[in-house]
């Protein structure tokens, strides 16, 4: 029995073989943030893949942008033909009717698809039939190790794993999960080395419960935050900044591109703090410009449209009633967390840079701020946390790779984690000027009072 039925029964989340990667074919969606929404409440967490790219769309004109694997967006298509075969709602037909668009009009696609699965099927059963998938295991243990070892997994774990594969000599992919489902569930309390001794069940909870206000959530936000810990925060005073104009304004005119006109740009672009945070060459300018040219604007933007806060309806921006609330003094600690949670769980973090796209820095944010909780209280050398910020499956990916003479997992670890921090009031840098350029980095942090009232882990 080949170990690649093990990837499937695994679940990994990160494809190791860069050189598989890089010849998988790509598909390029485009969605409306609605639509996304609407994907997200009808597809049950069983589809954890699908519903973990949703999250990462990127942003710009045409709405929020996916590129999914080829495989992958074939599974979407299942999954949104089976939903809407259940369900008669009329916004997940079209959506449905846009996929099957996308499936006729990109020639590398196979609208046929579903043929090639039943073909596979039919050999996998032939084969089952045969007895071709019952078979020595000797020798395969190092493979095996191998891949634990990506995985985070303990050494006992794999070996348990390879014995029981040994013994009972699985012949399908059924027999197959029974095992590593049993040695998973005798394992599931056992601390991983490889994630700063989590247990799978709490590595779990990090990655996948997307709502952080669930009881099954690894953490949960507090709102009820001392307003002196609120002072001078940047990422609320900016939301604040932006909402209040808005409101003031009875609505502000989009571009017919759907951005901020420049007469409402002019406005705030001077009141708006650290409005170079994505590094724009035309921040400095006093005269009117394009929403382009002020990156932090635009990632406050779609911020706000995320977390409810300010609707597009008519050509014009106007704040919604959930935003009016939200102005009130009492709601600052839950607007905080509100757009704390919208930044890192809705928004797309890789935005606010042009590096590698890596998605799944975001997809285990969670255990990058418990391990700040845990080593950066007091200040730390970045060189001295680096082994610990990122989960296993996320340095794997990321760990050899430059940029520009700079390591890759410096500058993404900057742009996505520690600078966001910052602006959030939850990171202290002992460099001033960090935040002026991509390329600015820390060389010692640590967390705030802000940081432990907001966070909370449940670990």
């Amino acid at each position: 029995m080949p170990l690649s039925l093990l990837y499937n029964a695994f679940d990994i989340l990160v494809d190791f073989n860069e050189n598989e990667r890089a010849k998988i074919m790509t598909v390029n969606l485009y969605l409306s943030i609605a639509e996304r929404d609407i994907l997200l409440n009808h597809l049950s967490k069983t589809y954890k893949n699908i519903r973990a790219r949703l999250q990462l769309g990127v942003v710009d004109e045409r709405g929020l942008s996916f590129d999914f694997e080829e495989q992958d967006f074939y599974e979407l298509v299942d999954a949104v033909e089976l939903n809407a075969a259940i369900t008669d709602d009329k916004d997940l037909i079209v959506i449905l009717t846009k996929l099957y668009d996308l499936l006729e009009e990109d020639p590398n696609l196979d609208p046929d698809y579903w043929d090639d699965e039943e073909e596979f099927e039919d050999d996998f059963e032939d084969e089952e039939e045969a007895d071709e998938y019952g078979g020595d295991f000797e020798g395969s243990l190092d493979e095996l190790t191998a891949l634990g070892k990506r995985m985070g997994m303990p050494d006992k774990m794999v070996e348990e794993i390879h014995q029981k594969l040994l013994e009972r000599q699985p012949r399908n992919e059924e027999e197959l999960n029974a095992i590593l489902e049993e040695v998973a569930c005798a394992f599931s309390m056992h601390p991983m080395p490889g994630f700063d001794n989590l247990t799978p069940e709490e590595i779990q909870r990090m990655l996948f419960v997307d709502d952080w206000r669930s009881p099954d959530s690894a953490i949960t936000l507090q709102e009820d935050i001392p307003p002196e810990l609120l002072h001078d925060n940047i990422m609320l005073d900016n939301a604040l900044l932006f909402l209040r104009m808005v409101h003031e304004q009875d609505g502000v005119k989009a571009t017919a591109k759907g951005n901020l006109n420049r007469k409402f740009i002019s406005a705030i672009h001077p009141l708006f703090k650290n409005a170079m945070v994505c590094g724009s060459e035309y921040d400095d300018l006093p005269t009117c410009c394009n929403e382009e040219h002020v990156p932090a604007l635009t990632m406050m933007r779609h911020i706000l449209e995320l977390a409810g806060l300010l609707r597009m309806t008519k050509g014009m921006f106007r704040i919604t009633r959930k935003g009016e609330r939200m102005l009130a003094q009492e709601k600052m600690g839950a607007l905080l967390a509100l757009l704390f949670h919208t930044y890192y769980r809705k928004f797309n973090i890789a935005f606010v840079d042009t590096f590698d796209p890596c998605p799944s820095i975001q997809l285990g944010i969670v255990y990058s701020f418990l391990m700040l909780k845990r080593y950066a209280s007091d200040l730390i050398a970045m060189a001295d946390i680096k082994d610990k910020l990122y989960p296993p499956f996320v340095w794997e990916e990321i760990s050899e790779k430059e940029i520009l003479g700079f390591d890759l997992w410096r500058l993404l670890a900057e742009t996505r984690i520690i600078k966001p921090l910052y602006l959030f009031g939850m990171i202290e840098s002992d460099e001033e000027d960090f935040l002026s350029s991509m390329f600015e980095i820390s060389t010692k942090i640590k967390t705030t009072p802000l940081f432990d009232a907001l966070l909370e882990f449940k670990v």
